[in-house]
C-alpha cells in the first residue's frame, strides 16, 4: 500500500465517530446485513494508533455468511471482540445468526508516507441477495505536525536476555508556524526503557550554507532486557508544552541469550553404516562477546565433548555421544549446561530422546 497505513484488529474507542448506516430490504428466509459503511475518525496524528468498534448485524431470517474479507493494505485486518474488549482471533470468514450481531474492532495505525487525508477500506462478500459485496470505508485527516520524529518507528530486535542497548530518536522542525517545545515523554515500557536522555538539537546546513532542517531535540533511550524472553509493541508519546503529542511506535523483542539448535536431539540417527548414537548441535549466543558453555550434569551413558565450548563468534558446537548399552532406560534424558558471558550466568537444558524401538532391537 502506498501512503499511510491502517491496521485493523478490537476494543473501545474514545472520541466521536461519524457513521453512515445502510440496510437492505427485508425478505423471508434470507439474511439482511446492516453495518456502518463509512467511519470518519476525525483528526489523527502520525504514528497514532486508534481502536474503533464495528458492529455487523443480521436483520434477516437466515444465517448471514461473510467471507472473502479483503483490505486495502496488508496491515488491515478484522478480529472478533472477546470479553473485556480484548482483540481475539483473526477471521477470514464469519457467520451471523438471524437477528444477531457480531462485534468487531478496527485498529488504525497511521504509518508510511505523510499525507493530509487517510482513506482505507475493508471489503467482503455476503449471501445477502441485496448486498453481495460490502465495502466499509475509514477516513481521517492528519493533524499538522510541529515536529517530525526520525526514525518514524523504533525497532529493538533480538535483544538478549539481560543485555542492554540504546537507540537515538531525533525531532526535527515540522515546518509549521508554531514552534514545538518538548515538555515530557511518556514511556510505554518503564521496565525495559530504563533511561531517556533529552538534549538540544543542532542545525543542519546544505552545501550553500543555509539551514536545511532544524533539529529540535535529540533523544537517547537506554533499553535493558528482562530475565525472560518477551515481545512488546507500544507508543512513545512525546508531549509538547501546548499539549501537542507525537506518537512514535516502539517494538521490542527479547530473545534467550543461549539457545540450542536443534532444541532436542533424537538418537539414534540413520546412516549407511547403520545407527549412529552421536550428534552435534549448536548453542547460539544472542549477545556479542565471548561466552563459555560447560556440561554440568550428564546422565549415565552419555559423553559431552566440551573441547570447543568457548563461543566467540555467536555460536558454539556441542557434540553428544551415547552408549546405548550403558543407558538405564530409553526415552527422554536431560543434559544440563551452565553458560557464562561476562557477569551473566544461565542454566540450559538439552533434551536427548533415545528411540525405544531402536534401543529394544539391541
Amino acid at each position: 500500500m502506498q501512503g499511510s497505513r491502517i491496521a485493523v484488529s478490537l476494543v473501545t474507542v474514545t472520541g466521536t465517530i461519524v457513521g453512515v448506516w445502510f440496510g437492505t430490504a427485508s425478505s423471508n428466509s434470507t439474511p439482511r446485513i446492516e453495518c456502518r459503511r463509512l467511519l470518519d475518525l476525525g483528526r489523527l496524528s502520525f504514528g497514532q494508533r486508534v481502536v474503533v468498534p464495528l458492529s455487523i448485524r443480521n436483520c434477516g431470517d437466515a444465517v448471514l455468511q461473510i467471507e472473502q474479507i479483503e483490505t486495502s493494505c496488508g496491515c488491515l485486518s478484522l478480529s472478533l471482540q472477546s470479553r473485556g474488549g480484548v482483540p481475539s482471533q483473526l477471521y477470514s470468514q464469519l457467520a451471523v445468526k438471524p437477528r444477531d450481531q457480531v462485534e468487531l474492532s478496527a485498529t488504525l495505525a497511521i504509518r508510511g508516507e505523510r499525507r493530509e487525508e487517510i482513506r482505507e477500506t475493508v471489503r467482503f462478500r455476503t449471501n445477502d441477495p441485496a448486498a453481495e459485496f460490502v465495502v466499509i470505508e475509514f477516513t481521517a485527516q492528519l493533524a499538522p505536525e510541529f515536529a517530525i520524529p526520525s526514525p518514524n518507528e523504533l525497532h529493538v530486535r533480538n535483544l538478549a536476555v539481560g543485555a542492554r542497548t540504546s537507540a537515538v530518536l531525533t525531532l526535527r522542525d515540522g515546518g509549521t508556524e508554531n514552534s514545538f517545545q518538548l515538555a515530557r515523554i511518556v514511556n510505554p515500557f518503564p521496565e525495559i526503557i530504563t533511561s531517556i536522555n533529552i538534549e538540544p538539537g543542532t542545525h543542519e546546513t546544505n552545501n550553500a550554507g543555509f539551514v536545511a532542517r532544524k533539529e529540535l531535540y535529540r533523544v537517547e533511550l537506554e533499553f535493558s532486557a528482562p530475565d525472560q524472553p518477551v515481545t512488546l509493541s507500544g507508543e512513545l508519546q512525546i508531549v509538547g508544552a501546548e499539549g501537542d503529542r507525537i506518537h512514535v511506535p516502539v517494538h521490542v523483542s527479547v530473545v534467550p541469550r543461549f539457545q540450542f539448535i536443534p532444541s532436542t536431539l533424537v538418537l539414534p540417527r540413520k546412516s549407511e553404516e547403520g545407527e549412529v548414537y552421536s550428534a552435534t548441535c549448536v548453542c547460539q549466543v544472542a549477545a556479542s562477546g565471548s561466552a563459555e558453555i560447560v556440561a554440568a550434569t550428564v546422565p549415565s551413558g552419555f559423553l559431552v565433548d566440551t573441547d570447543s565450548n568457548r563461543a566467540s563468534s555467536g555460536s558454539s558446537l556441542v557434540r553428544i555421544l551415547c552408549d546405548p548399552k550403558a543407558l538405564p532406560n530409553p526415552g527422554r534424558h536431560i543434559i544440563v549446561f551452565t553458560a557464562r558471558q561476562g557477569d551473566f550466568r544461565a542454566r540450559i537444558e538439552l533434551p536427548v530422546v533415545i528411540d525405544e524401538i531402536a534401543n529394544a532391537a539391541k
